[in-house]
């Protein structure tokens, strides 16, 4: 039998809060380091993908998410370095109980806070796009591309 198409589904979200966005500046990791980036991280074999969510949210942030108040932005999906292809589900986290903290510093440098008007130069640059406002379900324009590893020029 022909083996099938694979698929790497991660889930990445943003928090909101007085206008500003949560975002944490990657280190460590082999993707994406010294760029800001939303939290996130892979979807485990038989984990839903609003479990991951909330999953993540606990393991790098330290806050408890309910799986009402996790809304799905966009969606982009890519080629791999590896050969698979890979599927990023881009959410917003509207609520949530304790206080957003860097549960993880080695591979995240800083985390902060910032207003749409002052997002840091390196800001992954997929992101102002999917937070910006638009209709539900959005997916990333442009064509099927490498994006792990991504550099900016």
């Amino acid at each position: 039998m022909k083996e099938r198409h694979k698929v790497v589904p991660a889930v990445l979200f943003v928090l909101e809060r007085d206008d500003r966005y949560l975002f944490q500046l990657r280190q460590n990791t082999g993707v994406w380091d010294g760029l800001w980036s939303m939290p996130g991280g892979h979807v485990e074999p038989g984990e839903h993908i609003l479990q991951t969510v909330a999953r993540e949210a606990k393991e790098e942030l330290g806050i408890k998410v309910e799986e009402a108040n996790i809304h799905l932005l966009g969606f982009h999906h890519y080629r791999r370095n590896d050969g698979n292809d890979g599927l990023n589900l881009y959410f917003k986290i509207t609520r949530w109980s304790g206080e957003p903290r860097n549960t993880d510093p080695h591979h995240c440098a800083d985390m902060q806070w910032f207003s749409p008007d002052a997002f840091p130069l390196n800001l992954h640059p997929e992101f102002p796009e999917i937070i910006a406002p638009k209709a539900e379900h959005f997916a990333l324009e442009g064509h099927f591309q490498p994006r792990l590893g991504y550099k900016l020029n």
